[in-house]
């Protein structure tokens, strides 16, 4: 560009002079030119997220050559670069030079997003995660980057000019899903996501913008919202935006599949401050999944509200989740109990469902016709798994069971209880039609006026005292009893006690029968048997007097005044 003054106009010689400096002044410093570039200088370092995942892998700059030398790598990678994040060193996998013979050069050097230290974060410029290019000089000695004369200048940290300034050109994406129990009934019905920088009121993303893949929660669905904008205030990193969806129809507040995803379709942009905007749809297999449901208890053996309720019978909790073992599951910190007259025992943990979903706990006998309230300490129970705040037990109202479970025990004879509080018991045991034979299987049947509880049972013997033949059998209305093949008895009885293993709920007897035993019974065809008289009188056998002979059947039992003893006929 070449300038023709008029030294008349200006006054002379040193007028001239002073203009041409002005002018030469404003050239450097306008707006898009860099002041006083010389050969070696870098310019508009620009991050580049190029896999749109949210991590700065490549840094873009450009090497003044107006020279137009040939510039080059000499040595090995990294070649006198370095690049740090928040103050950790990042890997650089590749360094290459493209029109290294043009004005201006370009460099790009490649990071290694597999590095821990590179950090989601596409404002990598001004947040608390800055990237920083480094170049560092070593007097074309070892490796370096140059012309073959002249050494790439150097880059230094901080922000002091066109040679060291990092550009953002990264456009934000999902950094974060979390998924939520928003109404705290232990089933998924909200996602929350977060970006990787700040968002700009000029985004739009609508709730129908979100296609979810459900993992194992049962019944989530998309929403159908598409007219709330998510993004109309923007939104500062690490705030969430809420999708609410349709509600999961199972109780399930963890993805152990580990297939919960989510993808953007439609029409959206998601854009920062600097203009930069994210259109992409498809799957944002970038976004970590993060589990911030609260664990809950979805149920209860027994039930919530149960009466009559056994009193020798375990507690068991079954959850939402794989829950931490490591507290144990103790009366008096995981939970307390009201009244506490029973002793309880240390807790056995088991699955369901998923690995360590429940939890049982045995005790010593509780008393009688008495309303137990076992209260859990939701800040001694947590989950496996689970974003920080949200492993914790959820206590809400609105949880299958909150934070206590009540129940009422059996009534038993000796139960305190008011008479309106007493439940009836009736049990009837069914007596057989005629004798069983010993060997054989005979079914023991009875009625019980509800199948609660077990029932033991026994039978009679000659000394009238009563033998086991089952305990703590189900009261299911049947037992098959294997007669013992040596056993034979005249007059015996069926004596079934039901009750809830610690105390006696109802008892019943059958009527009288017999049994037989055929061994001893038979009588052998060799032996010679004598015909049966066929008069009408005969000398009774006690009293020695003559009485008039009443005819029996086979079947009928038969005694005498005179004796004890019941004989029956077969």
């Amino acid at each position: 560009m070449v300038y023709l003054f008029n030294k008349k106009r200006f006054g002379g010689g040193v007028s001239a002079v002073l203009f041409t400096l002005i002018l030469a002044l404003v050239w450097f410093v306008m707006p898009g030119k860099q002041a006083f570039a010389v050969q070696g200088d870098s310019s508009n370092i620009n991050l580049v997220d190029s896999n749109g995942n949210g991590k700065i892998d490549k840094i873009q700059f450009q090497i003044d050559n107006s020279s137009l030398g040939t510039w080059a790598l000499t040595g090995s990678s990294p070649y006198g670069f370095s690049v740090t994040q928040a103050g950790s060193d990042i890997t650089i996998s590749g360094v290459v030079i493209a029109n290294a013979s043009s004005n201006p050069a370009l460099v790009q050097i490649t990071l290694d997003e597999s590095d821990p230290d590179l950090v989601m974060d596409t404002d990598a410029v001004s947040s608390s995660y800055p990237i920083e290019l480094i170049y560092t000089q070593t007097g074309l000695t070892g490796s370096y980057v140059s012309d073959g004369t002249t050494e790439l200048n150097a880059i230094a940290t901080g922000d002091t000019g066109p040679t060291d300034t990092e550009n953002d050109t990264a456009a934000p994406v999902i950094k974060n899903v979390f998924y939520k129990d928003a109404d705290a009934d232990g089933k998924i019905d909200r996602i929350g996501v977060t970006f990787t920088e700040d968002v700009a009121n000029t985004s739009a993303l609508y709730p129908n913008n979100f296609s979810i893949t459900a993992g194992d929660f049962t019944g989530l669905s998309d929403s159908t919202d598409g007219t709330t904008n998510l993004l109309g205030s923007g939104l500062t990193y690490g705030t969430t935006a809420n999708v609410d969806l349709t509600e999961a129809s199972v109780v399930d507040t963890y993805d152990d599949s580990g297939t919960f995803a989510i993808s953007l379709t439609g029409t959206f942009n998601i854009d920062d401050s600097l203009g930069n905007s994210n259109t992409s749809t498809g799957a944002q297999s970038q976004a970590n999944i993060r589990d911030a449901a609260k664990p809950v208890i979805k149920s209860s053996s027994p039930s919530d509200g149960a009466t009559g309720v056994i009193r020798t019978g375990s507690v068991t909790w079954y959850f939402s989740e794989s829950m931490d073992t490591g507290g144990g599951w103790v009366s008096g910190s995981e939970f307390s109990v009201s009244p506490s007259n029973a002793t309880w025992n240390s807790a056995t943990w088991s699955t369901t469902t998923v690995s360590n979903d429940t939890v049982t706990v045995s005790h010593t006998p509780l008393a009688c016709g008495v309303t137990y309230t076992i209260t859990t300490d939701d800040t001694q129970i947590n989950a496996t798994n689970g974003t920080t705040g949200y492993t914790a037990l959820n206590d809400a109202s609105t949880a299958p069971i909150g934070t206590s479970l009540t129940f009422r025990t059996i009534n038993c004879e000796s139960s305190s209880s008011s008479d309106d509080e007493k439940v009836s018991y009736s049990l009837s045991v069914d007596s057989p039609e005629s004798a069983i034979t010993a060997g054989d299987d005979y079914e023991i049947t009875w009625e019980a006026s509800s199948n609660d509880y077990y029932v033991d049972i026994y039978y009679l013997d000659e000394n009238g005292d009563y033998q086991l033949i089952a305990s703590a059998e189900n009261n299911d209305g049947s037992y098959t009893w294997s007669v013992p093949s040596d056993l034979s008895l005249f007059e015996t009885q069926i004596y079934i006690d039901w009750n809830d293993l610690a105390s006696s709920v109802a008892t019943a007897t059958s009527d009288t029968f017999a049994i037989n035993n055929s061994t001893e019974d038979t009588v052998s065809t060799e032996e010679e048997t004598e015909t049966p008289s066929t008069e009408t009188k005969a000398v009774n056998p006690f009293t020695g007097e003559e009485e008039e002979i009443t005819e029996v059947s086979v079947g009928d039992f038969i005694t005498s005044p005179e004796t004890d003893t019941v004989y029956y006929i077969d």
